[in-house]
């Protein structure tokens, strides 16, 4: 498997991407003539010219555990499926939590309590699948590929993200977001103390006086 730097067989988390972006390690698991919504995508940055008439579709990528040995076919409802035009896919993290997964994308190495993966879940089975992030530099990504035809009709599937409709400028995460600080006000940030014990100047000159 290439890492980022070979820009292969990845799947990257991007909390700037607002759409799950499926990438050429994915393969769409629908007719393209069953696709009726097209979008043009603009870049990041006006120099370069927009791609036009993406298709919003189903895709797939694949998960080996190396755990269980296991393959995990992951499924990606309202994609841009991009496919080869682009080598990894940019996995949008609240299009993921909207579904009802769990995602932590900050690193353990920063907060020890953090899963830094993705648990997805299937409410209809029961059942749950782990998958662990790994880094690249900066980059928290899955080392997923392209799936094979056997692997499409034989493994475990979850669902990342869901087939209904993905408005990603729905007013709702904005109501939702403030009817929650309404709710649990978030701290004062000016008022926060530290958890650890710190010594004032006094205290250090006093210790110092008994030395």
């Amino acid at each position: 498997m290439d890492k980022l730097n070979g820009k292969k067989d990845i799947s990257e988390c991007d909390c700037h991407a607002d759409t799950t972006t499926a990438g050429s390690n994915t393969v769409t698991i629908e007719d393209f003539s069953d696709v009726h919504d097209y979008v043009d995508v603009a870049p990041f940055s006006e120099s370069y010219k927009p791609i036009n008439s993406l298709p919003i579709a189903m895709a797939a990528t694949s998960y080996y555990d190396p755990d269980n040995g296991e393959t995990t076919l992951i499924l990606f409802g309202q994609s841009l499926f991009v496919g080869n035009k682009t080598a990894s896919t940019l996995i949008c993290p609240n299009q993921i939590r909207e579904n009802g997964n769990v995602l932590y994308d900050c690193p353990r190495q920063h907060n020890k309590d953090s899963t830094h993966g993705i648990t997805l879940r299937d409410h209809e089975r029961k059942a749950e699948k782990f998958i662990p992030f790994e880094m690249d530099g900066v980059i928290s990504y899955l080392p997923t590929r392209k799936p094979s035809k056997h692997e499409i009709e034989t493994c475990q599937r979850f669902w990342a993200t869901c087939e209904a409709k993905w408005d990603l400028q729905d007013i709702k995460f904005e109501e939702g977001e403030k009817a929650m600080n309404g709710d649990f006000p978030r701290r004062d940030l000016k008022s926060v103390r530290m958890e650890v014990e710190t010594v004032s100047d006094d205290d250090t000159d006093e210790m110092n006086a008994e030395l």
